[in-house]
């Protein structure tokens, strides 16, 4: 089972790692495995009621993520001191203030994003990514593809419509109570 998974979701669980490891693919690749094996070693707790297989890897390689950056925190080479002390002063405030709750709810909800658009077919995550984040017009994304402009539009619309189900889905998902101990990240 954990093959077939891993066959069907490595590449968007691999998405969804990349862009949060600071898109260092080794790491990508470290979290990617330690994802994997963590769903070997936890099969039996995965509850289909719960959200699609995606969900729960994704859930799964947040931990991962937060470990993996921590770990590369510990090595880098940056010294809050060699300043005057007002970058200390400012971590340090930083540190102690917890953050407001709507900046980690945008955070939340960028994931979420990010979580949808990764289990996306590939040819929707390409359409939505090429008409709102470059911000591509129909006529210039159908040139590109060299596709026409009806099909592009009707491409759209069908992943903006399954972004919106995924979307409301992940999002059940991710606030069950089943999930809410692995949100750390």
């Amino acid at each position: 089972m954990i093959e077939k998974w891993f066959l069907t979701y490595a590449d968007s669980v691999y998405a969804f790692v990349y862009t949060r490891v600071e898109k260092n693919r080794q790491t990508a690749a470290d979290v990617l495995q330690a994802t994997f094996l963590e769903a070997l070693e936890n099969i039996n707790k995965y509850q289909s009621s719960k959200g699609t297989v995606l969900t729960w890897l994704i859930l799964l390689s947040r931990n991962h993520i937060k470990n993996a950056l921590r770990q590369k925190e510990k090595f880098a080479n940056f010294s809050p001191d060699s300043g005057d002390g007002e970058l200390t002063a400012v971590i340090e405030k930083i540190a102690d203030e917890p953050l407001p709750d709507e900046i980690i709810e945008k955070q939340e909800t960028a994931e979420l994003v990010q979580i949808t658009l990764a289990g996306l077919p590939e040819k929707y995550r390409d359409v939505l990514n090429q008409f709102y984040c470059r911000q591509k017009m129909i006529k210039q994304i159908a040139e590109d593809n060299r596709q026409s402009k009806i099909v592009v539009k009707i491409t759209l619309h069908r992943a903006r419509n399954a972004f919106k189900k995924a979307f409301l889905k992940n999002s059940k998902s991710l606030h069950s109570p089943c999930c809410s101990e692995r949100r750390t990240l």
